[in-house]
């Protein structure tokens, strides 16, 4: 699925998803300035291939190299309420329930509403609790 890096330095690392040599999305670390190792998860999935798993691989890869490979301790995931896809694809690779924080993101120029889950190195990396609770519970913050 990971086609390659696009822009790698030592604060960002960004891949491009590929399937059957199509563009699928891509997926990024973004470090973040503290001493043990920590950044930001971010992706973006091409509408044709959504709801396929492409992103949940992709996720569990590039959070697996973030621990992995650059002996993080910390990675963070952040969307704005409502972003379904976005919250199943890292509930799969065992983040632990997203928070609901008000004012979380700037979106469009906007500020918004947003979801927010930190995994460890020291993880699981399997779900914690079923979809179906994860669901429920960031429906009723929503």
């Amino acid at each position: 699925y990971l086609a390659g890096l696009l822009e790698p330095s030592a604060k960002l690392i960004s891949w491009a998803i590929e399937v059957y040599g199509r563009y699928a999305g891509t997926i990024d670390l973004r470090a973040l300035p503290v001493d043990e190792g920590a950044g930001d998860l971010g992706y973006v999935t091409h509408p044709a291939f959504r709801g396929r798993g492409v992103m949940s691989q992709a996720v569990r890869l590039v959070v697996g190299h973030a621990f992995d490979t650059l002996g993080w301790q910390t990675v963070r995931w952040q969307a704005h309420v409502g972003n379904w896809g976005s919250a199943k694809a890292v509930w799969r690779a065992g983040f632990p329930m997203p928070t609901f924080v008000p004012d979380l993101l700037v979106e469009r120029g906007r500020i918004v509403d947003g979801w927010i889950s930190t995994m460890r190195a020291d993880a699981t990396r399997e779900p914690g609790v079923p979809w179906d609770e994860v669901r429920a519970a960031l429906s009723s913050s929503a």
